[in-house]
């Protein structure tokens, strides 16, 4: 399942826990164990309450929106 969740983050680049438990059918805490293990391999970066303004971020949509914390792909080749 962790490879489907990489190339799903491949075809998205910006989720939620939320939003990644319903398009694999799975619940938010497998999710979460699962970001966090891409976050420790330095697969993703996660972003939840930044110090810095909004405003030109490409992601303050969804920060405002689901007031909750958001992942990001890193670079992948392939």
């Amino acid at each position: 399942m962790l490879k489907k969740l990489i190339e799903l983050m491949k075809e998205k680049r910006i989720t939620t826990i939320k939003d990644m438990a319903k398009e694999l059918d799975s619940t938010e805490e497998v999710i979460m164990a699962m970001f966090d293990e891409l976050e420790r391999m330095g697969i993703i970066s996660s972003y939840e309450n930044c110090p810095s303004s909004c405003e030109g971020c490409p992601i303050d949509k969804i920060c405002k929106k689901n007031g909750t914390k958001v992942f990001i792909l890193k670079h992948q080749n392939g």
